[in-house]
C-alpha cells in the first residue's frame, strides 16, 4: 500500500458532502450531471438503502467519490453497478481510485451481488487501463441510447 493511501479515509457520504461532490463531478469528461439537483439526488441515494455513495477524504478535503446501486437483471440476477467514480485531478495516482473501488466492491458483496459492472466512455483510455489493472475486464462494446421523458 502506498504511504499516501494510509492517510486517506474512505467513508459513506453524508448530505453535507453534496457541494464537494458537485465540484468533483465537474471534473468528469462529458459531465451531464444536473449540478443544482445533486444535493437532492444524493439525499435520495442515502435514504434508499439500495444505493451507496462513498467518499475519499484526506485532511478534511474530499478527493474522490464513488456511487453505486443494486440492479436486478432478468438474465443475470442481482448486479451491482457503478454510477460514477471520480478522483480529483490533483490527487490522481495516489491510490484513491483503488481504495474507492475496493470499498464499492465490499458494499456490493454485502448486498449479495456476485458481480459489479461499470460503463466507461470509449475515449477514457487512462480509466480503462486503471480498471484493467484492478481486475476488471471488458465484456462488450455497445452504444447507449437515451430518450428524454416528460418532466414531472
Amino acid at each position: 500500500m502506498k504511504m499516501e493511501e494510509t492517510q486517506i479515509k474512505i467513508r459513506p457520504a453524508v448530505t453535507t458532502d453534496a457541494q464537494e461532490i458537485v465540484l468533483l463531478a465537474t471534473q468528469m469528461e462529458n459531465n451531464t450531471i444536473a449540478i443544482p439537483k445533486i444535493g437532492k439526488v444524493l439525499a435520495g441515494f442515502l435514504e434508499s438503502g439500495n444505493e451507496a455513495v462513498f467518499v475519499a477524504e484526506k485532511d478534511g478535503n474530499l478527493l474522490g467519490c464513488v456511487s453505486l446501486y443494486i440492479n436486478w437483471e432478468i438474465l443475470s440476477g442481482k448486479q451491482a453497478r457503478i454510477d460514477i467514480i471520480v478522483v480529483d485531478s490533483n490527487a490522481r495516482g495516489l491510490g484513491i481510485g483503488k481504495l474507492l473501488m475496493i470499498r464499492a466492491e465490499e458494499w456490493a458483496e454485502e448486498q449479495g451481488s456476485r458481480t459489479i459492472k461499470l460503463s466507461s466512455n470509449i475515449n477514457r483510455i487512462e480509466s480503462h487501463q486503471f480498471y484493467e489493472k484492478i481486475g476488471y475486464k471488458t465484456t462488450k462494446d455497445q452504444r447507449v441510447f437515451k430518450k428524454e421523458l416528460k418532466k414531472l
